[in-house]
């Protein structure tokens, strides 16, 4: 089916006046072409309880690959009303990197089809994609003609664009960075997931406009854990997540190996990167896993730290929701960072949760003089402003404001 005949079978449906009846007889349909069987799990089950908090009235239908539908069912099978429905993945063909213009954009139309087939039988109150690349935002940019709230949820790609764009004229004018640069149809919002990212994308263009919408990063309560580290009189500092020089690994690395103690410990939580093959990790208490932590192990040795250093790089995570930063909140666990938009974003509506450094001199000073008791001294404004960070970002917190978002939406359409 069209893009153009959706969007007239959509708008054939029968009239509702009432706002409230609509949303009672209305279905929500969630899209994931792009991850895999265990990709972004967390906050697909976030994402799909806030949804079923917004909408109770609602009949939500969820659309990823089996794998994905198998593992994300067993996570929320105490929810109601909930349809899960394998569906073809994004697949680039010959193995060809999704950059690629011809084989990307060839996999985005293939993927927008399939969304399109399967929405073809309903007539949804809102749809959202979560997690879309250049090609597929560019795509449905194009296609999306429905009055329909489309809502294309925004992970890391925009972000990656930022840090790294090839020289290749043609790939540069299809990357996410280019592509962005275009207005969006009525009904299509860009949702970002963290503070900060939206006043960032505005930066670099004004095309999107009121189409860029800010989600706050929901947390799961099941991954909570009390904040306080066991007592033990050394001080245990953490990096969470993938270690990569994105995220500075390489800096938290060398801090390590000078600061190091016998009551200054620095712990790799998470994956091993290719570029950690080349750091010395002397320093190290704890080394990144080759292969990743399963979550219940990473979750334990995040909740035996006092704190968790990120010296991210601006220039990406200004454009990106950290999932490490979401982590640190869910363990009450302050953040001793490099600046960038999105933290600064965090502090200035909730206050400081810890400390941001302008330099790297600055965190690397910082570091170097950080103690048990200077944690001490700091640690009940910081505690107190995560927990209400913590409970702010839970999905039935989030319910009510995105509810309104997509009755906001509704009304401009």
């Amino acid at each position: 089916m069209s893009s153009h005949a959706y969007s007239v079978a959509l708008m054939a449906a029968p009239p509702v006046t009432d706002r409230h009846d609509r949303h009672a007889q209305g279905q929500i349909v969630v899209f994931d072409v792009l991850s895999h069987g265990s990709m972004h799990l967390q906050f697909n089950e976030a994402y799909m309880r806030l949804v079923r908090a917004a909408f109770p009235d609602c009949s939500v239908v969820f659309y990823a690959r089996a794998a994905h539908v198998e593992n994300l069912a067993k996570r929320i099978a105490d929810l109601d009303g909930i349809d899960m429905r394998p569906c073809p993945p994004f697949v680039v063909p010959f193995g060809l990197s999704h950059h690629s213009p011809m084989a990307g954009r060839w996999a985005a139309r293939q993927a927008i089809g399939n969304i399109l087939r399967l929405l073809a039988t309903c007539s949804p109150l809102m749809v959202a994609i979560l997690g879309v690349d250049a090609n597929m935002y560019a795509g449905l940019r194009r296609t999306w003609h429905a009055n329909t709230p489309l809502h294309l949820i925004l992970h890391s790609q925009l972000g990656d664009s930022m840090l790294w764009r090839s020289r290749n004229p043609i790939i540069r004018a299809f990357d996410f960075v280019s592509v962005i640069d275009r207005p969006l149809q009525p009904a299509i919002r860009l949702v970002t997931l963290e503070l900060g990212v939206k006043d960032a994308i505005a930066g670099i263009t004004s095309k999107p406009g009121r189409g860029v919408v800010t989600l706050e990063h929901p947390i799961l309560r099941s991954e909570w854990c009390s904040g306080m580290a066991p007592r033990s009189g050394t001080l245990r500092i953490g990096f969470l997540g993938h270690s990569s020089h994105t995220k500075g690994f390489h800096l938290f690395a060398e801090m390590a190996r000078k600061y190091r103690q016998p009551k200054k410990r620095f712990e790799a939580i998470g994956m091993w990167a290719p570029d950690t093959e080349t750091l010395d990790l002397s320093g190290l208490d704890r080394l990144p896993e080759r292969g990743g932590l399963p979550r219940a192990a990473y979750l334990n040795a995040l909740a035996d730290v006092d704190v968790v250093c990120l010296p991210l790089a601006g220039r990406a995570y200004d454009f990106i929701a950290s999932g490490s930063v979401s982590d640190a909140i869910a363990g009450l666990k302050p953040l001793v960072a490099l600046h960038t938009r999105t933290l600064a974003a965090i502090w200035e509506r909730y206050g400081p949760i810890g400390y941001l450094a302008r330099s790297e001199e600055e965190l690397d000073a910082y570091v170097g003089a950080m103690s048990t008791r200077a944690l001490r001294r700091d640690r009940q404004i910081w505690a107190e402003n995560l927990s209400r960070l913590r409970y702010a970002r839970l999905p039935e917190s989030l319910a009510k404001g995105y509810r309104a978002l997509i009755e906001a939406a509704e009304i401009q359409c």
